[in-house]
């Protein structure tokens, strides 16, 4: 009911938008500050250049099929918007600890729980948006429901990625310190043990699969 009392003034539902994506903004910067931190400058730079095309795309797309501007154009907007900016994010983050095999735990930690949640929302959303498309005649839900589905396949693919890294840095540790007790450096020697895992190929194969699912959105 409260929906269709704002009516069909463009500026009522212009409002509407920018205090949604105020609010959207809000909490997508909170969730980054609680799990990932504070990002690094070139990050939010790169995040803001992919926004501004997609949020671009995505209007002249709306546009071009002739979709009619109202409450549920605006909620589907902004909450693609929102799935977008946080799997960027995560993305980032994720090549970030790729790169720092030695970060701290309780941080992989809080990847284990963000990385479920971001696919398992993806999910729900595409769900909703593909329930929408045969209820309804929409013309932009087929567009959502191929946004939705590329960022359930993004945030898969990344999800592999941490998993496989994780799984490669357990293994290696594990190798490092089993020939370490076993194989001891000679008497004055002050050189650097490098133990290679026997595993890291076949994990490698799998690694580069996951990163050109998780590259593509870069093309």
């Amino acid at each position: 009911m409260t929906l269709e009392l704002l009516g069909e003034s463009k500026a009522e539902l212009m409002a509407v938008a920018n205090i949604l994506l105020l609010i959207a903004a809000l909490f997508v910067l909170s969730l980054q500050h609680c799990v990932y931190g504070q990002l690094p400058c070139d990050e939010v730079e790169d995040i803001f250049e992919k926004y501004i095309i997609k949020t671009t795309e995505t209007l002249m797309a709306s546009y071009m099929v002739g979709e009619r501007l109202d409450i549920y154009y605006i909620l589907n907007f902004v909450t693609l918007s929102s799935a977008r900016v946080w799997a960027w994010m995560t993305v980032g983050r994720v090549t970030f600890v790729e790169q720092q095999p030695l970060m701290a735990w309780k941080w992989r930690a809080q990847f284990f729980i963000s990385l479920p949640l971001t696919v398992m929302f993806d999910i729900m959303m595409f769900v909703h948006a593909a329930n929408t498309m045969h209820s309804t005649a929409r013309r932009s839900t087929p567009m959502f429901a191929f946004e939705f589905a590329d960022l359930v396949l993004l945030s898969s693919s990344i999800t592999v990625r941490y998993l496989l890294c994780i799984s490669n840095l357990g293994c290696l540790s594990y190798k490092t310190g089993a020939e370490v007790l076993a194989l001891p450096p000679p008497d004055g020697e002050k050189e650097a043990l490098v133990v290679e895992s026997e595993g890291s190929n076949g994990s490698g194969s799998w690694l580069f699969y996951a990163e050109l699912w998780t590259g593509k959105d870069k093309l």
